[in-house]
C-alpha cells in the first residue's frame, strides 16, 4: 500500500517512522507490556502497537520457560504463544531473523486465526527487537483479507527503527 505521510515517532529511547493515517488509540487492548503506545486507522480497522519490556518483565517471562532461553527468544516466543492462544485456530509462520532489515538482533513472525468475538480472521505481523538491554515488540494487526497490502509497510517501519 505504501502508507502516506511518514513521520517520526519517539518512544522510550528509539524512533521509527509511522504514517500520519494512524491516530493514537489510547488503549492497551493488544499489548502485553506495561510500557506501550497504540495507534489505529479506524476506517481500515488496522492497529499498530509498540512495547518496551524492562528487565523485570523480561526476567519474569524467561522464568516461565522450563529451559534456558535468551531474553530476545523468551519475549518473542511468549508473545507468539499469547497471540495464538487468543485466536480460534491460531497458527503462526516460521520464526525468521530480522537480518538486513535492522542493525539490531530480532525476530519477525506472522500469527493468524479467527477472532472469536468478531467471527473474522485476523493477521498479526509481529517483530521483536533487542536494543541494548531492552526488548521492543512491534505489531501491525488487522483483518486477514487486508493485511497482504500492508506487509511491505510493516517491513519499512522495521527498517526505520533507530536509537533516538
Amino acid at each position: 500500500m505504501n502508507f502516506p505521510g511518514l513521520s517520526e515517532i519517539y518512544f522510550e529511547g528509539i524512533k521509527f517512522k509511522l504514517s500520519s493515517i494512524f491516530d493514537n488509540a489510547y488503549n492497551d487492548r493488544y499489548v502485553l507490556s506495561s510500557t506501550s503506545e497504540s495507534y489505529i486507522v479506524y476506517d481500515m480497522n488496522l492497529h499498530f502497537s509498540v512495547e518496551k519490556f524492562n528487565q523485570d518483565e523480561i526476567e519474569s517471562i524467561k522464568f516461565s520457560f522450563e529451559e534456558e532461553i535468551s531474553s530476545l527468544n523468551a519475549i518473542h516466543d511468549n508473545y507468539i504463544l499469547k497471540r495464538k492462544s487468543s485466536l480460534s485456530n491460531g497458527r503462526s509462520s516460521t520464526k525468521t531473523k530480522i537480518g538486513n532489515l535492522s542493525p539490531y538482533d530480532g525476530w519477525i513472525q506472522i500469527v493468524q486465526g479467527t477472532v472469536s468475538t468478531e467471527d473474522s480472521n485476523a493477521l498479526y505481523f509481529t517483530a521483536t527487537i533487542e536494543i541494548e538491554e531492552d526488548i521492543f515488540v512491534f505489531q501491525l494487526i488487522g483483518k486477514e483479507e487486508n493485511m497482504g497490502y500492508f506487509y511491505d509497510d510493516f517491513l519499512e517501519l522495521i527498517k526505520s527503527i533507530v536509537e533516538a
